[in-house]
């Protein structure tokens, strides 16, 4: 399961409001809060959305 998929599952899915954030060695590194994972994953959306439009538009990327 792609990570983004992971962490809207955790967090909308599960409710949870904190999730705990590993390394490649899954050694715990820090915490993150639902609130901010929630607004990176809308605002790399939005940009996605975009890009597609000015593509669509012929405006090209950004």
């Amino acid at each position: 399961m792609p990570p983004d998929r992971l962490l809207t599952r955790c967090l909308v899915d599960d409710a949870a409001t904190h999730l705990p954030v590993v390394d490649e060695n899954y050694k715990p590194v820090g915490v993150i809060n639902a609130r901010d994972a929630l607004r990176a994953l809308m605002a790399e959306e939005e940009y996605e959305g975009t890009l597609l439009r000015d593509y669509v538009m012929g405006i090209g990327y950004h």
